[in-house]
């Protein structure tokens, strides 16, 4: 029998809950060229209900009808070498995105922060590089508690983000009347930082509720009520 290891109701939620905020996050890298709110709309939508729910709900009906959680035995089984293909073609262009957005990330951090300008090409491809050396040095043993990390840490940007343009509306005008980032954007915003890491803290050891929720919705409150004090 093949031994697998139990996971907790809150660990699961977070990885899933912190998957999907996680992607929220850098979805805007993914849109920034789309031409209208509707075709962010229709690419996110789409995204979600085919490439999440429809997708994944065959994946586990294949699963359970070959009876293993082997991704590889699932698809061998079912579609031969194609399947194989299928996944590796679907590996590159999953990475394809996560290094795009991390280029992105790392750049702008660079020129905002420290004001220097560096080129892109190099920061990708340093960090396919670092990426490369962590798979093959055994980084995905440390996956699980890497996600769980990433369920907690992010999802606060994401109630940041929701209560300044939605709520606070602090800065709203600039940036819907800009094509980039406004000149009178802040570099730093202590406040900010602040309820981040308060939000994350509380994720991290709050126990009740679903950890990645609990802290979208400290870092929202907490925004608010700087933002409105």
């Amino acid at each position: 029998l093949e031994c697998v290891e139990e996971t907790g109701f809150g660990v699961g939620t977070t990885l899933v809950a912190g998957g999907f905020i996680v992607g929220a996050v850098i979805t805007p890298d993914m849109t920034r060229f789309n031409r209208s709110v509707g075709d962010v709309v229709k690419q996110t939508a789409l995204g979600v209900t085919l490439g999440e729910y429809v997708i994944g709900l065959a994946g586990v009906l294949l699963a359970h009808a070959v009876g293993s959680s082997d991704i590889t035995r699932v698809i061998t089984s079912s579609v031969g070498w194609v399947g194989i293909l299928v996944i590796l073609l679907g590996t590159f262009k999953i990475n394809d995105w996560n290094i795009y957005s991390s280029s992105l990330g790392v750049t702008n951090f660079i020129d905002v922060v420290f004001g220097r300008k560096v080129n892109r090409g190099v920061v990708t491809l340093v960090l396919g590089i670092v990426g490369s050396v962590l798979a093959a040095v055994g980084f995905l043993d440390a996956f699980t508690p890497f996600l769980i990390v990433l369920g907690v840490v992010f999802p606060p940007i994401a109630g940041i983000m929701v209560a300044e343009y939605f709520v606070v509306k602090r800065w709203r005008r600039e940036l819907s009347e800009s094509e980039s980032l406004p000149a009178t954007s802040p570099t730093w915003v202590p406040a900010t930082l602040v309820i981040w890491a308060l939000a994350a803290v509380v994720g991290s050891f709050v126990t009740v509720g679903i950890p990645s929720i609990n802290s979208v919705v400290v870092a929202f409150v907490l925004y608010v009520i700087a933002g409105k004090a």
